[in-house]
């Protein structure tokens, strides 16, 4: 990232997300903290992180992003556009749970969590880093997310170090 990004977190209500994003605000970076449902159940989530980064001088903001909804992608990127003008990271930590018997999944409800349709780019619902002309596009699993906070020291000192 360049000496002040502005950067997308998807999936910071809570977790990986919500660390990722206070400590790049902490950081000099401009950072949207996103999630779904901003006004209802994710109200506090979404109040405390805009707090936290007035409190300390830092530039945190939440946008809402669902990022099953191509549309809320969309709504989410234009708002940062709009306001900043550019985006350079999107940090793609959200994740889609979908949660029942496989047998009573619909056709529908497969294709919308495995498809991919040809020519397709995986997290396409967050944004097309081309046509905005995002720098980086990090993308977390599982299995990274552990090494990623212990790589950047969040862990230990709370700090983003190279």
């Amino acid at each position: 990232m360049s000496a002040s990004s502005v950067v997308l977190i998807t999936g910071a209500a809570t977790g990986i997300g919500n660390l990722t994003a206070r400590l790049l605000a902490a950081a000099g970076h401009t950072v949207y903290a996103s999630m779904r449902d901003v006004t209802g159940r994710n109200a506090g989530h979404a109040a405390e992180l805009v707090e936290a980064g007035q409190d300390r001088g830092h530039d945190l903001r939440v946008v809402e992003l669902d990022v099953t909804s191509q549309e809320s992608a969309d709504n989410a990127v234009a708002e940062i556009l709009d306001a900043t003008g550019r985006l350079d990271t999107v940090v793609h930590n959200a994740g889609h749970l979908y949660i029942g018997y496989v047998e009573a999944f619909t056709d529908d409800d497969i294709a919308r969590v495995l498809a991919l349709p040809a020519g397709s780019k995986p997290f396409r619902s967050v944004v097309d880093a081309a046509n905005v002309g995002v720098d980086h596009v990090m993308a977390f699993s599982d299995q990274t997310r552990e090494a990623f906070v212990r790589r950047l020291g969040f862990a230990e000192t709370l700090e983003v170090k190279r």
